[in-house]
């Protein structure tokens, strides 16, 4: 997380160099971390690609909201399909609808 680099005295300040992000693995070798900034990541461990998940609430830029987190992530046993929670709201994002697309978040 290259963008956090330039917040990690802020991070130390405030504490938050100690927050714990779950990580959860696919049965398709991907895996999810959540972020600061309502993020998530997903990388193929066998590619090396990766690809951001912004939350409906969350914002994709320079700025680093140390506040809005998704520390728990879990992944569906048998899709490709992953729940991210981030303060108050679960979403819920199915990666494959058949285009490799997915259909986005739906928030519960």
């Amino acid at each position: 997380h290259s963008h956090l680099k330039p917040r990690l005295s802020d991070l130390y300040d405030s504490d938050r160099i100690f927050d714990k992000f779950d990580l959860a693995v696919l049965r398709n070798g991907l895996v999810v971390s959540g972020s600061y900034s309502n993020n998530a990541k997903i990388v193929n461990v066998q590619t090396g690609d990766s690809k951001d998940l912004v939350l409906p609430d969350g914002f994709q830029s320079k700025h680093v909201d140390l506040e809005r987190r998704v520390l728990h992530v879990a992944a569906h046993p048998h899709r490709p399909a992953v729940a991210l929670a981030s303060q108050d709201k679960v979403h819920l994002f199915d990666l494959d609808d058949g285009t490799g697309q997915g259909d986005g978040p739906m928030v519960y």
